[in-house]
């Protein structure tokens, strides 16, 4: 994956807003796999999901974690071959690497970290970024039919 991945206009991708996921590269391959990357904001820092969508299926590449005023790279997560993409494996993918690094530097610049505290937090921040708009779309609809 590229820093510094080129912005295009392609609202056609189900991948596209539906998810609060902004599209900014796509590589049609020979192999017939369409590549994707996007980019999900969590505050200050900015989550790169690289995807490879073919018929049926859509793996999840890897993903990298930017510091949003700086572009500096946080954390790069290598994703095993053949690993389906959900946002559920996103988040657990990005919550532990997070927690893990955060807890690293605590300890080397000789802070006391509270592992579990943090981990709370950084659940409950990646849930709100990748979950909080299909929540609000489900009661939207809920309340259209007279369920809620």
């Amino acid at each position: 994956m590229n820093n510094n991945l080129p912005a295009i206009n392609n609202t056609n991708s189900d991948l596209c807003g539906n998810y609060g996921l902004e599209l900014q590269a796509s590589y049609l391959a020979p192999s017939g796999f369409n590549y994707q990357a996007g980019v999900r904001e969590l505050d200050g820092l900015i989550i790169v999901e690289a995807v490879a969508e073919g018929v049926g299926c859509t793996y999840l590449c890897g993903i990298r974690v930017l510091n949003k005023a700086d572009n500096t790279l946080v954390a790069e997560i290598n994703v095993p071959r053949n690993v389906h993409y959900s946002r559920q494996k996103c988040v657990d993918l990005v919550s532990k690497e997070l927690v893990d690094l955060l807890v690293n530097a605590a300890t080397k610049g000789q802070y006391w970290i509270d592992r579990e505290a943090a981990l709370r937090k950084i659940n409950t921040l990646l849930d709100n970024c990748y979950f909080e708009q299909s929540r609000k779309s489900i009661l939207i609809w809920a309340e259209s039919l007279g369920i809620i």
